[in-house]
């Protein structure tokens, strides 16, 4: 390879690895409103498959989780739980956190 395809190659990984590890503080983080049944989570670029897999292992850490659907579109992550379990928002915002990402919203999903 010619020194400058390598170099057009480094920049194109580059910025496909900033635009997926962009994290910041969220302010949900300390939020301990209880979440239970289907809940909606909105994430700030979550945009790869390989991005998805990586929360995707954070989120199912957490006690209760039973389902995840990730939406690469809408940045959504639709999650089921376990009946009676309940999860404080601030549990999302930080496993969230720990994938890399930043949390933006977390709310019941509507009926």
């Amino acid at each position: 390879m010619t020194k400058v395809y390598r170099a057009f190659v480094f920049c194109g990984l580059v910025s496909i690895l900033a635009a997926c590890a962009t994290v910041s503080p969220s302010p949900l983080l300390s939020d301990d409103t209880p979440l239970s049944g289907e809940i909606v989570l909105t994430v700030y670029g979550m945009s790869c498959p390989l991005c998805a897999s990586n929360l995707d292992q954070h989120l199912q850490r957490l006690p209760g989780v039973e389902e995840l659907y990730p939406d690469l579109d809408t940045g959504d992550i639709r999650i089921t739980l376990t009946e009676g379990e309940t999860l404080p928002v601030s549990a999302f915002a930080e496993a969230v956190r720990r994938g890399g990402f930043t949390l933006q919203s977390a709310q019941q999903a509507e009926e």
